[in-house]
């Protein structure tokens, strides 16, 4: 889906979702965030909230590193980031893979795409959602 500028400028709380690319966001995420030069000099994104969370194609693909590297463009924007924490008891499981994290969300899915989201990282994502929604509308209702 393409996400507009005044689409960004007009909501007040935003979900960002996307893949690692070396630990950090792809490129047309940076690519994206670039183009909000305007929105900056008018300060439009100041205090609202913003959730990531990130796919890999490896436990250690970066899931951590990709949302924490994408904060600074949050910031520079006076956004609040809203962190999952570690909040659902999938989050603890060491015995099998299980995407996300105290950042955010996440799956797992191969370097091959072999793999898919696992009901345990779906759950994790509902439950990411829910408290995001439970904490945005704490402010803003």
């Amino acid at each position: 889906p393409v996400f507009t500028l005044e689409e960004f400028e007009n909501g007040d709380a935003f979900m960002f979702g996307f893949p690692t690319r070396f630990g950090t966001p792809p490129a047309q995420v940076q690519t994206f965030i670039d183009s909000t030069g305007g929105l900056w000099f008018k300060k439009a994104l100041v205090g609202k909230m913003v959730g990531v969370f990130t796919g890999t194609g490896d436990q250690s693909g970066g899931q951590e590193s990709t949302a924490f590297t994408f904060l600074p463009n949050l910031i520079h924007q006076g956004m609040l980031y809203v962190p999952m924490g570690f909040t659902h008891d999938n989050l603890f499981i060491v015995d099998e893979v299980v995407g996300g994290s105290a950042y955010g969300s996440g799956s797992i899915s191969s370097l091959s795409g072999q793999r898919a989201v696992s009901e345990k990282e779906i759950a994790v994502a509902i439950h990411h959602g829910q408290s995001f929604a439970k904490t945005v509308s704490r402010y803003l209702c």
